[in-house]
């Protein structure tokens, strides 16, 4: 079985669905694939109406009436209503339920925190919420969830990601300076113990400076 796949992708109002209308129109006139076996894919519920019925007009006009009748059954229309009919039709195949429903926007969050807390042990969550309070991000998971949509629009691999996320922090600490030797707490410790050296409390008349170097 041969299949003609094509991918068609530009802004809005660019003509894609003019371009799909002459795609099909052509695939269908020279025989090379069948009004049934089309799977045609868009983002709107008008693209896809208008791309069955042009192809539907332009059959018509070229006198393949019964393309033009047969082209509804094909699966022409949104990303969502094309995969949840296959997904009904084969998902017994897939070891899935029949039963498709679509998630509801406010549902999402709280799936993936669920997830979240499935792949996460209860050590992992404690480290990243200490993280996240030293980041300052009050919803670290927010964040997990954004990038994971992001791997997942680009089309990362779980292995993909690690490699990308040490060449995001690469090209981030590129635009800072070389750390010196030593540590921060290290650091401060000592600018604290050479300011209390420095400091004379005999000099200074302040109880409160007096107490707090005697304190230190």
């Amino acid at each position: 079985m041969q299949m003609n796949i094509r991918f068609i992708s530009a802004g809005a109002g660019s003509g894609k669905t003019h371009r799909l209308t002459e795609l099909l129109g052509e695939l269908l006139t020279q025989g090379r694939v069948r009004p049934g076996g089309v799977i045609a894919t868009t983002f709107t519920r008008k693209a896809a109406g208008d791309l069955v019925q042009r192809v539907r007009q332009r059959l018509h006009a070229e006198g393949r009436h019964r393309d033009a009748m047969c082209i509804a059954q094909g699966r022409i229309g949104t990303v969502n209503s094309v995969c949840g009919e296959l997904l009904s039709r084969y998902a017994f195949e897939a070891g899935l339920s029949p039963r498709v429903q679509v998630m509801d926007e406010t549902d999402a969050p709280v799936l993936f925190a669920q997830a979240l807390d499935q792949v996460a042990g209860p050590a992992q969550i404690r480290a990243l919420n200490r993280l996240g309070w030293r980041l300052g991000q009050d919803d670290w998971r927010e964040t997990v969830r954004d990038l994971a949509e992001l791997a997942r629009a680009n089309g990362l691999a779980p292995g993909e990601l690690a490699v990308h996320a040490e060449r995001s922090i690469a090209g981030l600490l590129g635009h800072f300076p070389a750390p010196e030797a030593g540590t921060p707490d290290q650091d401060l410790l000592q600018a604290v113990t050479e300011s209390l050296r420095s400091l004379s409390a005999e000099g200074d008349a302040t109880q409160k400076t007096r107490h707090e170097v005697v304190y230190l």
